[in-house]
């Protein structure tokens, strides 16, 4: 499988390093249909803290079976997300189904028909999250 391995060497070298706890997964899409993707790492907590920064570990994961509705995190390059699964946050390769006719296609052609045919995309606001939101309600009172 050509496209895992790519997938896997583009993985280790550009997830490489540590990302804060807010930049792990900000959705900016959510899934139109139920599709088949390749987990291709996950990323793991440097410390036992919540705010502790969380670095990348590549790893072939094998296929996971994505819902429609789903939020995720569309990656700038490439066919691939970030979603929450099995309690942690994996990065996941599409994985073409035989019937989207894609077998030759080029990386640009892949990209291209996953976001039209899987993907939503839509602006993540930052703002604040649903902790804060809280915190800030309790300590009105």
């Amino acid at each position: 499988m050509p496209l895992i391995e790519d997938a896997l060497a583009w993985a280790k070298w550009a997830l490489g390093g540590t990302f804060e706890t807010r930049g792990v997964l900000k959705s900016n899409g959510r899934t139109l249909k139920r599709f088949q993707g390749h987990i291709i790492g996950s990323f793991r907590s440097t410390g036992a803290n919540a705010w502790d920064p969380f670095v990348f570990e590549a790893e072939d994961g094998g296929l996971i079976d994505v819902f429609a509705g789903i939020e995720v995190q569309v990656e700038d390059r490439g066919a691939r997300f970030r979603m929450r699964a099995k309690g942690r946050v994996v990065e996941v390769v599409w994985a073409p189904a035989p019937a989207d006719g894609l077998a030759d296609a080029d990386a640009a052609t892949r990209r291209a028909v996953f976001l039209e045919r899987y993907v939503e995309r839509f602006d993540n606001k930052d703002g604040m999250g649903a902790k804060a939101f809280i915190a800030k309600t309790l300590l009105r009172r």
